[in-house]
């Protein structure tokens, strides 16, 4: 009986020296996830701001492994899901179905900054300026650095024939972001258009010095050396264009109405 008594608390002893070991690496467990958590919250982030999105929803649902009630994770995640949906159905020129998307995302999150900039932009491409820049204006509410809705609203005043004013925003954008390709190409065609063709020049051509593939600034070039009566330069320019991205509409055109003036430039086929 003695030893059947030694042996039962021996067996007591392993049992709670387990219970204390399983304990611990249930801390430890712990203390690593939240670790994790803390430092996957941060690569999330950081993959959105890189705009690399589809990897930043990946991390998404790692996170949510872990904590799968997480509210800001879960709401994260339907905003930038929706707000990838969205991106594709506007570049698919689907604007009422991309603006769905974008709602849907905002009901999650009213403050959400791409899925605001993405409405603005949408109703950019859909001819409606000002109410694009009404959503440009809430973006830049929660964000007055983002480039892209002071871009986007410099495009749309442009539009309006509000040159002075879309100027400053390209401005404004390139305070922020010199290398900004889009605003330099903006600019330039916003003096294009108030006829100050050398000034532009200037601006298309840093515009190519950062991108020397960019199609709208070589058109932009082209249609000041066409004002200017220097048809070889814009032919030579839109050649250039159509290389890079061929048969492009607005060059054929431009292209075409330097054919009638003189049979020697050739049409692009």
């Amino acid at each position: 009986m003695f030893y059947l008594y030694e042996e039962l608390v021996i067996v007591q002893k392993q049992r709670i020296n387990m219970n204390k070991l399983f304990n611990g690496f249930k801390k430890r467990l712990k203390l690593i996830q939240y670790i994790f958590y803390l430092y996957g919250e941060q690569v999330r982030e950081c993959l959105k701001m890189m705009n690399r999105f589809e990897e930043a929803l990946e991390w998404y649902d790692k996170l949510l492994f872990i904590n799968p009630q997480h509210i800001d994770s879960l709401y994260g995640k339907v905003n930038l899901q929706e707000f990838i949906k969205g991106e594709c159905l506007k570049m698919m020129n689907q604007y009422e179905l991309a603006l769905e998307s974008y709602d849907k995302g905002l009901r999650f999150n009213e403050k959400h900054l791409l899925t605001i900039w993405g409405r603005g932009d949408c109703l950019k491409m859909m001819y409606q300026f000002e109410q694009a820049i009404e959503w440009y204006d809430r973006a830049l509410n929660i964000n007055p650095l983002h480039s892209l809705s002071l871009w986007g609203k410099g495009e749309c005043l442009k539009m309006m024939k509000q040159f002075k004013q879309a100027l400053k925003k390209y401005d404004e954008a390139l305070n922020i972001n010199p290398q900004d390709v889009q605003s330099l190409r903006g600019k330039g065609d916003c003096l294009q258009i108030m006829n100050q063709f050398e000034l532009a020049f200037e601006f298309f051509d840093q515009a190519l010095i950062i991108d020397p593939e960019h199609v709208l600034s070589l058109y932009g070039k082209a249609q000041c050396a066409y004002a200017l009566g220097q048809y070889e330069k814009a032919n030579s320019y839109l050649k250039n264009a159509d290389q890079i991205k061929p048969n492009q509409s607005y060059i054929l055109e431009l292209l075409s109405n330097l054919f009638r003036l003189n049979q020697k430039y050739v049409r692009i086929n």
